[in-house]
């Protein structure tokens, strides 16, 4: 009985330690997702040798990044504008022969800016711009604050309610953007573009062929727009759901 109480015991405690230790980055995130939900007061997106989301009362701190990607940047940098770490995500491939087309054209770039130890900037690739504008960037961030959170099945979904499905990204949007992607799964009504990607120079203590980033683009067969997307990030996945977008009874 003395042994069984003491297991129990232990992993109890370690359960507890688990949740307390990652507790304090879900309520961070939870906090930068309801200020989603009032953008203007907490965001500002600015173009400029890119799109940079600058948040005007930081509260991620270096340490959830870190969490989130469960890596350190591939590489930093200190300038005036504070500390900046890069993350280069190496687009993934499933044959010798479109490695070789694409080279590294499609490695996506993010760029992190931290004052005071807290994210202050987030920087996308300015290829971004071409296809997605600004005024729906911020849509889509906005619904991301009104996002249903499970954190048991660690997941955010949330739906676009624009009132123009012609501002939807199309297929031809994506390819432009991301390239070919690894794979397609062709189904009845639609189709499903799969991304994959991991962290360049990141080499220890990694599983094989395991991906740092994944997308999911699901695509109308009827026009080619963007029904649904989907990222997953250490597990985490996060998704928008566009296939309302346009809809007469919106308010």
């Amino acid at each position: 009985m003395r042994r069984f109480i003491s297991v129990r015991t232990l992993l109890t405690l370690l359960l507890t330690a688990a949740l307390l230790s990652t507790g304090c980055v879900y309520l961070r995130l939870l906090q930068t997702k309801k200020q989603l939900h009032s953008f203007g007061r907490y965001f500002e997106l600015r173009e400029q040798n890119g799109l940079s989301l600058v948040f005007k009362k930081p509260v991620l701190l270096e340490k959830d990044i870190i969490w989130l990607t469960k890596s350190t940047p591939t590489f930093t940098t200190e300038n005036e504008e504070g500390k900046q770490w890069t993350y280069v995500y190496e687009k993934q491939f499933n044959s010798l022969e479109l490695s070789e087309k694409e080279k590294r054209e499609f490695d996506i770039y993010l760029v992190m800016v931290f004052r005071d130890g807290k994210l202050n900037e987030f920087k996308l690739p300015e290829r971004f711009l071409k296809v997605v504008s600004k005024e729906l960037l911020i849509k889509m961030l906005e619904s991301m604050g009104s996002a249903d959170v499970s954190k048991l099945s660690r997941r955010a979904s949330s739906e676009f309610r624009g009132k123009d499905e012609a501002e939807i990204p199309t297929l031809e949007h994506i390819l432009f953007v991301l390239g070919a992607p690894f794979s397609t799964t062709q189904g009845k009504k639609e189709s499903t573009l799969y991304y994959k990607y991991r962290i360049g120079g990141k080499t220890k203590n990694r599983e094989i062929d395991k991906p740092d980033f994944e997308l999911r683009f699901k695509i109308s067969g009827e026009n080619n727009r963007l029904l649904n997307s989907e990222g997953v990030i250490r597990g985490l996945k996060m998704s928008i759901d566009f296939s309302k977008a346009g809809d007469a009874d919106q308010k």
